[in-house]
C-alpha cells in the first residue's frame, strides 16, 4: 500500500504526514492506492473499509495532479464510476455523470463485448494519458482511493460538501450561506396584528429562513390579508403583514318623534356598539328600547317606532286616578249602571209590598 498527501501543492510521505498536519491544521484530501491487484468490486470494499471510496474524479486539475504524482501500473486503476441501469454513475454520490465532466479516451466508452460496465484511468499511459477507459468489472488492477477532508459536520447539516484536492468547499443549501453553510437568512421581524393573535414556528432561527406565521383575529373582527406568511430563501416574506378590522354594522335611524343614543368601544357603528332609543312626550316606544351590533354585522334588534298614546288611559295605567281626567263616556257608563242598580231594588221593593197572602182553603164538611 502507497500514500501520498497533497496540500498547498506539497507531496509528503507517510512519514512526514502527521507532522505537516500538526503543525499547519490543515484539512487535506489524501490519496492512496494499493499495490495489489483486485477485480472492481473489492477494489471499492479496500477503499471503504480503509479510506472513504475509490477516487471521484472532480475536474481536470485532479487529473493532471494524479497523472504527475501517481506511478505506472501496467494494470492501471480502478475509479468510483460503474454503470448502473445503463447511466454512467459516479458511486461515492450516487449521481449521473455530466456531460461535460467526462474524460473517456478515444473512442471509449466503447463497451467491448457488451459487459464493461466499470472505469479506469489510465495513468502514464503512452496514448490518453490520464483518460478513463470501460473494461470488465472482473478484472484485476490497482485500487485508487482517497480519504475524504469532508466530514458530517463539515456543512453544518445545511449543505453538500465537495471535496477538493487540499480542501473542501459548502455547496450550501437554499437560505443557508457561509464557508459552512452555518448563516441562515434573516427575514424582518412580524407583530402581531392589532386585535388578532400570531402563532410562529421557527426551524431554523427566529423570523428566519423556514419560519412560518399563522394569524387569526378575535372575535368581531375580519383579516384584511393571507392568513400565513412564510420566509423565503432571499429574505422575503411571501405575504405582507395582514391586519384585523372591526366588523361594521348599518348605522340605525333614531325614530320618528323619538331620538337615539349610541356608544362605540371600538369604532363609529361596528362590533359591540350599543344604541338606546327614548319617545318623545305623548308618544310611546313600540319596540326594543336598546340594540347591540354583533359580531355577524347585525343589531340585536330593529330600531323601534313611536307612536301617538291615548294620555288618560295612560294615565289611568301608571296609577293617577284624579276624576278630572276620566272622560265623560267612562262617567255616562257608571252613572247607568248605577241608576240600573236603584231601579232594580225599588221594583223588586215594590213587588214585595203589593203581594196579598191567599187564605188557606177550608175543609166543609157535609
Amino acid at each position: 500500500l502507497s500514500e501520498f498527501l497533497q496540500c498547498a501543492g506539497t507531496i509528503l510521505g507517510t512519514e512526514g504526514q502527521s507532522e505537516f498536519l500538526a503543525h499547519q491544521g490543515t484539512d487535506c484530501w489524501t490519496y492512496h492506492y494499493s499495490e495489489k491487484l483486485m477485480n472492481w468490486q473489492s477494489a471499492r470494499k479496500f477503499c471503504q473499509e480503509n479510506y472513504t471510496d475509490l477516487v471521484a474524479i472532480q475536474n481536470k486539475r485532479e487529473i493532471e495532479y494524479l497523472e504527475k504524482t501517481v506511478p505506472f501500473n501496467r494494470h492501471y486503476y480502478w475509479i468510483g464510476i460503474r454503470k448502473i441501469r445503463n447511466t454512467w454513475t459516479w458511486v461515492g454520490t450516487n449521481k449521473p455523470l455530466a456531460a461535460e465532466a467526462e474524460n473517456w479516451g478515444t473512442g471509449e466508452p466503447n463497451n467491448k463485448k457488451s459487459r464493461e460496465d466499470c472505469v479506469e484511468i489510465y495513468i502514464k499511459r503512452t496514448r490518453d494519458s490520464g483518460r478513463w477507459n470501460d473494461d470488465a468489472c472482473h478484472k484485476r488492477k490497482a485500487a485508487l482511493c482517497y480519504t475524504a477532508s469532508c466530514q458530517p459536520g463539515s456543512c453544518s447539516g445545511h449543505g453538500e460538501c465537495v471535496e477538493t484536492i487540499n480542501n473542501h468547499t459548502c455547496s450550501c443549501d437554499a437560505g443557508h450561506y457561509g464557508p459552512q453553510c452555518q448563516f441562515v437568512v434573516q427575514c424582518a421581524a412580524l407583530e402581531t396584528p392589532e386585535l388578532g393573535s400570531m402563532v410562529c414556528t421557527h426551524p431554523f432561527g427566529t423570523f428566519s429562513f423556514g419560519s412560518q406565521c399563522a394569524f387569526n383575529c378575535s372575535e368581531g373582527t375580519h383579516l384584511a390579508g393571507m392568513e400565513e406568511a412564510h420566509c423565503g430563501p432571499f429574505g422575503n416574506w411571501s405575504s405582507l403583514e395582514p391586519t384585523c378590522h372591526v366588523i361594521q354594522c348599518e348605522p340605525p335611524t333614531a325614530p320618528d318623534l323619538g331620538s337615539m343614543d349610541c356608544t362605540h368601544p371600538l369604532a363609529n357603528f361596528s362590533f359591540t356598539s350599543t344604541c338606546t332609543f327614548s319617545c318623545s312626550e305623548g308618544t310611546e316606544l313600540s319596540g326594543e328600547k336598546r340594540t347591540v351590533c354583533g359580531s355577524s354585522g347585525l343589531w340585536s334588534s330593529p330600531p323601534p317606532i313611536c307612536q301617538q298614546s291615548d294620555r288618560s288611559f295612560s294615565m289611568i295605567k301608571e296609577g293617577d286616578y284624579n276624576p278630572l281626567f276620566i272622560p265623560v263616556a267612562v262617567i255616562v257608563t257608571a252613572f247607568s249602571g248605577l241608576a240600573f242598580i236603584i231601579w232594580l231594588a225599588r221594583r223588586l221593593r215594590k213587588g214585595t209590598q203589593g203581594h196579598v197572602p191567599c187564605p188557606h182553603p177550608q175543609s166543609v164538611h157535609p
